[in-house]
């Protein structure tokens, strides 16, 4: 890691900013040690850096504090304002909930690192919620690139999972 990028740990500092209109939550929780990790996570940041959203945003990038000193020096310059956030969890979810904790806006938008959202993504998300105030999530559609039907169905299959519903921290969150 090159020293243009600020690892931070901390809550957002009060009174920097307004508060922005969501907090968009990129959540890296494989630990990229390969050039095609981080091909992901570039086009991720480009993807959202591609969003027609006009109102102001956050952007964290959640990653294991472990691997933070490995992400390349460009990553930062991707997406303006973007914060990378090295945290001591390691699994996906409990890295959602840090990015959770540490989020300015009400609303989250939260994000694989190796997804590309459309670039209506975030308007489109932004807009339901504000129509639905009493939805606690939505979620967008997402496709499963491969060659074949059984490629996509086992990509599918890969992030499927039942949710048993507790109070308290989850550890089922998914976007």
């Amino acid at each position: 890691m090159s020293e243009e990028i600020k690892i931070t740990t901390q809550q957002h500092p009060a009174g920097d900013r307004d508060v922005p209109s969501v907090s968009v939550i990129i959540v890296s929780d494989y630990s990229s040690s390969d050039e095609s990790g981080w091909d992901q996570l570039r086009r991720s940041l480009l993807a959202i850096k591609a969003q027609d959203f006009e109102e102001p945003a956050e952007f964290l990038l959640i990653e294991n504090e472990t691997c933070a000193d490995r992400i390349p020096a460009d990553i930062a310059e991707l997406l303006p304002g973007l914060r990378i956030v090295g945290s001591p969890s390691v699994s996906s979810y409990t890295l959602k909930n840090e990015g959770a904790r540490l989020a300015a806006a009400e609303l989250l938008a939260i994000l694989d690192a190796d997804c590309a959202p459309a670039p209506d993504w975030l308007s489109r998300l932004v807009e339901v919620l504000r129509r639905h105030p009493d939805a606690a999530a939505v979620n967008g559609t997402v496709t499963y690139p491969g060659r074949n039907l059984l490629e996509r169905l086992l990509g599918l299959l890969d992030r499927a999972y039942l949710n048993r519903v507790k109070t308290g921290e989850t550890d089922s969150l998914n976007n």
